[in-house]
């Protein structure tokens, strides 16, 4: 009589199994069995909340960093595009209205997928194919705003200008044809040619230089952890929405000669032999500021016992 109990306690044991663990391979509803979607999540916290929250905006395409459980700067903005996308205050915050929301979606991406450099960019879309655009437009004198991969009304004007300056179909989407006149464009008007980097433009790329000072110098850097000469230039005037090359010798190549620098033209130094070796931005009254091997991030005095021989010339961008 016991073997029928036995069979009925295994029976139930199975029964319970399917019961709980119904979905333990659904990867949505794991993330929302151990989110507790009443919190309330913000900019600088680190915690494993914070890191189920990156996966799930990662299933719903809106995240593509790692998952480091840091809110960060990418962590809110992703939360803020997918609460522009869902009727929420878009505040980067994600408390408890955003939370149930996004953890109550499927893991099937809702959001439009970021396209390539091989299709087809137009109003809405997001990611690093629009940023590359826009530093490409602003490069050539289309002012987009800034470089934030959001393909918006700035960006959507800065194009139509474009194809319309090169005789293409000005409605605004960057398709093949748009494509390879801004690889290599025919003409750019007067408009647009008169002066790349504005006033504005230029206090802002000596602002953001100088909120650099003290970073260390770090060969190959070209991140705010650390930075070599010509990472530092490149990346403050990526930040004011301007393409420069990689390296010193492919900027000096770059840059439009000049007599002499005026505040946000680059100057150039050969530090090693007599080639190009060395960059910073120029700031006026006689001082740059670059990414020296010794010091960081200074500000330099051009004409001092050091840089004044070494000094090649100025480019202006």
């Amino acid at each position: 009589m016991k073997f029928p109990t036995k069979k009925l306690f295994l029976s139930t044991v199975v029964a319970a199994s399917i019961a709980v663990f119904p979905q333990l391979g659904e990867h949505s509803n794991a993330h929302a069995a151990t989110m507790n979607t009443h919190q309330v999540l913000n900019y600088g916290e680190t915690n494993s909340s914070v890191k189920a929250l990156q996966e799930k905006l990662k299933d719903l395409n809106y995240y593509h960093d790692a998952l480091d459980g840091i809110y960060g700067n990418n962590t809110k903005k992703a939360v803020k595009s997918y609460q522009s996308d869902h009727g929420l205050a878009a505040d980067g915050i994600a408390g408890p209205n955003t939370l149930g929301k996004l953890f109550s979606t499927a893991s099937v991406s809702t959001k439009k997928v970021t396209k390539t450099v091989t299709t087809d960019l137009e109003k809405g879309d997001h990611g690093q194919a629009v940023k590359d655009l826009q530093s490409r437009l602003n490069a050539l004198g289309y002012k987009t705003g800034g470089v934030d991969g959001i393909f918006g009304n700035n960006t959507l004007k800065a194009v139509k200008a474009f194809q319309t300056d090169q005789g293409l179909h000005a409605d605004g989407v960057v398709g093949p044809n748009t494509r390879a006149a801004l690889a290599n464009p025919k003409a750019v008007s007067a408009e647009h040619t008169a002066s790349k980097t504005t006033a504005s433009q230029v206090n802002d790329i000596i602002a953001d230089a100088k909120a650099l000072i003290g970073t260390p110098y770090v060969w190959g850097g070209t991140t705010p952890s650390g930075f070599d000469c010509s990472g530092f230039t490149s990346y403050v005037f990526a930040k004011n929405g301007m393409t420069l090359p990689r390296t010193a010798a492919a900027q000096w190549s770059a840059g439009q000669s000049v007599s002499a620098p005026a505040k946000g033209d680059l100057v150039f130094f050969a530090t090693t032999g007599s080639g190009v070796s060395h960059v910073g931005i120029y700031i006026g009254n006689g001082q740059f500021i670059n990414a020296s091997t010794s010091k960081g991030v200074v500000i330099s005095d051009m004409d001092n016992s050091y840089w004044k021989p070494r000094y090649l010339g100025a480019k202006s961008f």
